[in-house]
């Protein structure tokens, strides 16, 4: 079956559904331990695979997006008002910052000037320093300082909304025992 064509049902969530949400969850998390990796061990050397990596997870972002609003949100398993709304609350602060964060990291480096670069292929050129080749020259530095600031308040926000979202799935799993998490597996639930 081809991924895109099943719809999300309320026992059984589509192919489209289940890769869009994994790849940019499992994504976003090693995004997150890299980022903060990188900041704490000053490792200049992984910059270039976590832009390459945030400018992708940037396109699955946008296509998850036009996937939930193509579905809507699946229904969910509990009548809890309180959990639904705490559930909603949490998936639309995710969905904001995988669209915050990458935006923010390419402005950062771009007018950082860094330039941008994906997987090697140069689609914003650097600003180096002429005196010093060694150094970029910022395009604009306020706009890179408040660009910086954004993805690093973005990267706390989501860090602690994914971790409370990886609890919650564990809550429902162990002590609720109400399928979510078979579902979000790919398992059909009653």
């Amino acid at each position: 079956m081809w991924i895109g064509i099943m719809k999300d049902m309320k026992a059984q969530l589509s192919k489209t559904t289940l890769t869009l949400h994994w790849l940019v969850g499992v994504t976003v998390i090693l995004l997150l331990i890299v980022g903060f990796y990188m900041d704490a061990a000053k490792a200049r050397e992984l910059y270039p695979i976590h832009k390459s990596i945030g400018m992708l997870v940037l396109v699955l972002a946008v296509v998850r997006i036009l996937w939930r609003i193509r579905q809507g949100w699946p229904q969910p398993l509990t009548d809890n008002l309180l959990q639904i709304g705490l559930a909603r609350i949490a998936h639309w602060i995710l969905i904001t910052v995988t669209i915050i964060m990458p935006v923010s990291g390419m402005v950062m480096s771009a007018m950082g000037g860094h330039g941008l670069i994906l997987f090697g292929w140069e689609l914003v050129a650097a600003n180096p320093d002429p005196n010093n080749l060694e150094k970029v020259i910022a395009v604009d530095k306020g706009l890179a300082k408040l660009a910086k600031s954004v993805h690093e308040s973005c990267a706390y926000i989501a860090a602690l909304i994914v971790t409370i979202h990886i609890l919650a799935s564990l809550y429902h799993h162990l002590l609720k025992k109400d399928g979510t998490l078979e579902r979000m597996l790919g398992k059909k639930v009653e």
